[in-house]
């Protein structure tokens, strides 16, 4: 499967790569594979590349590999394909809660490019079931959603 868009050059993208793995923290240059980072270093060691996740990204234990020392990798087209997949799955997500957020506040209006950036990256760092659960029970967050010109949406994200 090959990821629809490019999201590494996107706002979404660059906030999930900011949130995920600033450092490139397990990147092998050389090989362009993605280790998992370094145990006892206050790192989740079932993080590959980007966000990548071993327990919660559908389709790794079809990518990973071993190399020579029996190290588990992602080689980078691989990190880079699960990754967007994953993203296009936060992105699907996020609009249906776009669509019940509308329903439940009667707002019409569509979500700035930033307010959408902050969900979809909220999805995917914290699922969809959590994000419903925490800002999609809320009519202000909602309401805030749909405000071009507030705050209010990024700091409850934040919260």
């Amino acid at each position: 499967l090959v990821p629809s868009r490019n999201w590494d050059n996107t706002l979404t993208g660059k906030l999930i790569n900011y949130s995920e793995n600033p450092d490139s923290i397990g990147w092998d240059a050389k090989n362009k594979r993605w280790y998992a980072p370094p145990k006892n270093k206050g790192y989740d060691t079932n993080q590959f590349g980007m966000g990548v996740d071993r327990n919660q990204t559908p389709g790794f234990k079809d990518k990973v590999k071993k190399d020579k020392k029996g190290r588990e990798y992602l080689t980078a087209e691989d990190e880079r394909n699960l990754r967007f997949l994953a993203i296009d799955r936060a992105n699907e997500s996020a609009n249906k809660r776009y669509e019940y957020a509308q329903k439940t506040t009667g707002i019409k209006g569509s979500v700035s490019p930033k307010h959408d950036a902050i969900t979809v990256s909220a999805i995917y760092n914290l699922g969809p079931g959590h994000v419903a659960r925490t800002l999609f029970e809320d009519k202000n967050i909602m309401n805030a959603l749909f405000d071009r010109k507030s705050d209010e949406y990024q700091k409850s994200v934040h919260k």
